[in-house]
């Protein structure tokens, strides 16, 4: 002892370092074990965004686990349904099939990967691997209801629900089951038997919102609106935040015009996907049903930039900004402009039919775009059809824009077109009276299934202003709704058309289906039945032309004999109309021509048939050919009717080829 103070040993542990010690120990031996289970727990938590419908977190999520064990297989199969529910297949193709790699059950991989092949159009690969299972394990209820949906996705519905009704009998209350029963038979119109099937899924499984989101989605379709309103509230109760949810409870409330609510449900459904088009066409809809023109309009503008892709959202704008907004209105331009520019793309690329298209489209919506005339002007003259381009100018020149070099253009193409067939004969073939076919166009709507309400009034009238831009046809009435045939037929007959079709819409999120039935209004014969299929980029404008370009094919050309000169006869039809020179047409007396009941065409006598009329000369609209009689007497006169001669070979119907998942498919794939 030194002054009373006890020694201190130095090399003696005190304490404190004694228990810093044993923490530093503690964890250098714990942290390897937490390095193993961060993947795991990485994994957990992408889970739980999956199940929260957050697939891109889930995505991030997984992919973290990959990168710390590669060969992790419970984060390859939740990577690859992430990606499969995200619509990217070829990356979930290849990290499901490293997941069948590393799999400990193969049953489980194998369903997986069938169902990636089957999004990515490989029906027979996706077979193949259902059919290891089932040989491996016949009771494999994944394996059935894959196997369901791989008929569904032939769009074979019969085969479909014997399947499904096999993975029933091995799990009579699996969600999957019965949600995907209720959805195929809706699809094929047995209500009963899919309100049974809603049933015994709410009663089993009361606790899955996507169960009350189905259920809701079933009674909104057969307008049992308080149901549809009640199942969707509930879904709503269990995530407030549920996108699908929010937007069908602003259907529901715009189909009950409750317009204001509508508006609100949209809103919220926007704020949790801005991109959601859908929702911004809902809010836009219903607050021009609220006159509230200007607000709806400004949500158009704000949902377009938000998501520039979005075609129907497009197309209603441009209706509702030509509907309501003056021909000359500054706003007009900037919806307009989205189309000229692709129209000018298109031209670059030789792709004409589709340039014209696009050049139509914003002149539709601004009339008096100078650029976006000129632009549809030079397409004519790109194509060697002067005077059109020449009446295109002529029209800008009109608007009081004329500048130096319009003026060259059309004092230049009017002295070439001094020889032209119209020039010679002196008419202007763009203000004469033609005779195109006068088709009239119904939706039926009873048969449609549409994602968009009031969608069928859009589509009608945009397919109106396709078929009204082909120069040998008419569509003088606007579009109608329509519940079937009995009524179409009735209208029909009454204003006195040619032909009607009869049009069902198919919609989903990412393509398009429209089916179309040809009728001859007068006697209501059904002469054709066609569809048109797109998905991709642009679905609605190329399904829409694949209709237009049909029903162009199978309309019977008529025309008229407007002016005879000894034997040489002008008549109501040109380049436009498809003529070429050496073409050979019938001239037949006015009240000898009848349309023919079994198939589009004419139906006259041969005493009828007066003289025939050879093409020598071509203008845009109007063309020159030579006379030639038939019989000893000449009874050729102005006013005759020209068509083409009457065959026994029935019109072509163009075949749609296009790979095509029905609608219901997509709804399959929702169910989880």
């Amino acid at each position: 002892m030194t002054n009373g103070k006890a020694r201190v040993n130095r090399n003696r542990p005190t304490r404190a370092r004694l228990l810093s010690t044993v923490v530093f120990l503690c964890l250098a031996a714990i942290a390897p074990l937490e390095a193993q289970e961060n993947p795991r727990a990485l994994y957990r938590e992408g889970r739980q965004a999956l199940s929260a419908g957050e697939p891109f977190r889930a995505v991030e999520l997984f992919t973290s686990a990959l990168e710390q064990n590669p060969s992790y297989a419970d984060a390859l199969q939740g990577i690859t349904e992430a990606y499969y529910e995200l619509d990217e297949y070829d990356q979930a193709l290849e990290y499901g099939t490293r997941y069948l790699r590393n799999a400990n059950d193969l049953s489980e991989a194998r369903n997986l990967l069938a169902r990636v092949h089957i999004g990515l159009g490989n029906l027979g690969e996706a077979e193949e691997l259902y059919r290891a299972v089932l040989d491996e394990s016949p009771n494999n209820v994944e394996a059935r209801i894959g196997t369901a949906e791989l008929a569904v996705a032939r769009d074979n519905t019969e085969t479909a629900l014997s399947r499904f009704e096999e993975a029933r009998e091995l799990a009579p209350t699996n969600r999957r089951v019965l949600l995907s029963l209720a959805l195929v038979h809706r699809y094929a119109g047995r209500t009963d038997a899919a309100d049974r099937y809603i049933r015994l899924a709410l009663e089993h499984h009361a606790d899955s919102p996507l169960v009350h989101l189905l259920a809701a989605e079933h009674y909104l379709d057969e307008d049992r609106l308080e149901q549809a309103a009640a199942e969707a509230d509930t879904a709503l109760s269990f995530r407030p935040e549920n996108e699908d949810a929010l937007l069908l409870r602003a259907r529901i409330a715009y189909l009950r015009s409750n317009y204001e609510e509508a508006a609100q449900r949209a809103e919220e459904a926007i704020g949790v996907n801005r991109e959601n088009g859908t929702a911004w066409y809902v809010r836009a809809a219903a607050l021009e049903r609220l006159e509230r023109i200007d607000d709806s309009i400004e949500t158009l503008r704000l949902g377009l930039r938000a998501n520039e892709e979005d075609e129907f959202l497009r197309i209603f704008a441009e209706q509702v900004v030509t509907e309501e907004l003056d021909p000359d209105d500054e706003l007009r331009s900037e919806f307009a402009s989205y189309h000229f520019d692709r129209a000018e793309s298109f031209r670059d690329e030789n792709l004409f039919s589709r340039s014209r298209v696009a050049y139509r489209r914003g002149l539709r919506v601004d009339p008096y775009h100078r650029e976006g005339r000129i632009g549809y002007a030079q397409l004519f003259d790109t194509q060697g059809i002067a005077s059109k381009f020449l009446q295109e100018l002529e029209v800008v020149a009109s608007f009081g824009e004329t500048d130096q070099f319009l003026s060259d253009r059309i004092e230049s193409y009017d002295s070439a077109l001094q020889g032209s067939v119209s020039r010679d004969w002196g008419v202007d073939q763009f203000e004469l009276e033609r005779s195109p076919m006068v088709v009239d166009v119904f939706m039926n709507l009873d048969e449609s299934t549409l994602r968009h309400p009031d969608g069928a009034v859009v589509y009608g009238e945009y397919l109106r202003d396709r078929l009204v831009s082909r120069e040998r046809l008419a569509v003088p009435r606007p579009a109608e709704i329509s519940d079937g045939f009995a009524q179409a037929y009735g209208s029909a007959r009454g204003t006195g058309s040619d032909y009607f079709v009869l049009v069902t819409v198919r919609e989903d999120e990412r393509s398009i289906r429209m089916e179309v039935e040809l009728y001859l209004s007068r006697t209501g014969d059904r002469l054709e039945s066609f569809r048109s299929y797109r998905t991709g980029s642009e679905p609605i404008e190329r399904a829409a032309g694949g209709v237009v370009d049909q029903v162009l094919a199978l309309m019977p050309l008529r025309g008229q004999l407007l002016e005879r000169r000894h034997d040489r006869g002008l008549i109501t039809l040109g380049s436009l109309d498809g003529l070429e020179v050496g073409d050979e047409l019938v001239v037949v007396k006015p009240g000898g021509v009848m349309l023919t009941t079994d198939a589009p065409g004419y139906r006259y006598t041969e005493s009828e048939a007066v003289g025939t009329l050879e093409i020598t000369a071509l203008d845009a609209l109007v063309s020159e050919g030579e006379l030639s009689r038939k019989g000893d007497f000449d009874f050729i006169s102005e006013g005759d009717l020209i068509v083409r001669a009457s065959t026994d070979e029935e019109p072509a119907v163009m075949q749609d080829d296009s790979p095509m998942f029905p609608a219901l498919y997509r709804e399959l794939r929702r169910i989880r």
